[in-house]
């Protein structure tokens, strides 16, 4: 797969460059946002998102840079692979006690489905790291004129329909980055993982082409054992070209 995956996005590098540099102030100072829901039994936030599954042999790439990170920072929470995700749209945040049963499920594929209908397969580039106070992500790495073209297909359709919906209210999504570890505590060797997280800015964790985008009930942490899967969507145009 090509090495320019996001290299015509210099818009997207420098929202993730932005992000690294004001969250290294909140670091150096030990300002760590721990989170204590991620030990809550009962937490009981649900929502709907549209995401991507990365393949087998990212996921692979993945696991192993998390056992040098586990080694360097242990006792956080580390996403497993089953969890590993990038958000495309959170289409209903999560909020406490959200039932799907409450919403119309075909109704909403029948949204998702309309705002691909015209969608060509893109390509998605992991490579370097980015932190803020709270987590470490993967930058994902897209060429414009892909997601983010799906994304707003999606806003413009939800926005002007009657289904629930609240997207964008949090913040608006932009990057196709990776979550792949949350603070349950204050780190007691800072200057390390800083040192380690600089020394892997470049990481490479592989390319992959989107050929599908699935729509999941879940909770705030895409936890497997929270996540029901609703539908698999299917780009109908897929690029002559194909990437191994």
């Amino acid at each position: 797969m090509g090495e320019d995956v996001g290299q015509s996005n210099p818009y997207l590098q420098a929202i993730y460059d932005g992000i690294r540099q004001s969250s290294l102030d909140f670091l150096v100072n030990n300002n760590f946002s721990v989170d204590p829901e991620l030990r809550n039994v009962h937490d009981d936030r649900r929502g709907l998102t549209l995401l991507i599954r990365p393949p087998a042999h990212v996921q692979d790439r993945i696991q192993a840079f998390l056992q040098r990170l586990r080694a360097v920072v242990p006792g956080q929470y580390i996403y497993p692979r089953s969890d590993l995700h990038i958000t495309v749209l959170s289409i209903i945040s999560c909020y406490p006690a959200f039932k799907l049963e409450s919403i119309n499920q075909a109704a909403y594929c029948k949204m998702v489905r309309e705002a691909l209908r015209e969608q060509t397969a893109f390509d998605i580039h992991l490579r370097g790291l980015v932190f803020s106070a709270g987590a470490v992500m993967i930058q994902g790495l897209y060429s414009q004129g892909t997601l983010d073209t799906v994304r707003n297909r999606l806003r413009q359709l939800f926005k002007n329909s009657s289904l629930q919906q609240s997207i964008d209210r949090r913040y608006v999504l932009e990057t196709a980055h990776m979550t792949i570890m949350r603070y349950h505590t204050i780190p007691a060797n800072k200057q390390q993982l800083l040192t380690f997280l600089e020394s892997a800015k470049q990481e490479n964790f592989g390319h992959f082409r989107v050929r599908d985008l699935h729509l999941v009930s879940n909770d705030w942490y895409q936890r497997q054992a929270h996540t029901q899967e609703i539908d698999v969507f299917a780009l109908s145009k897929q690029p002559t070209k194909d990437y191994a």
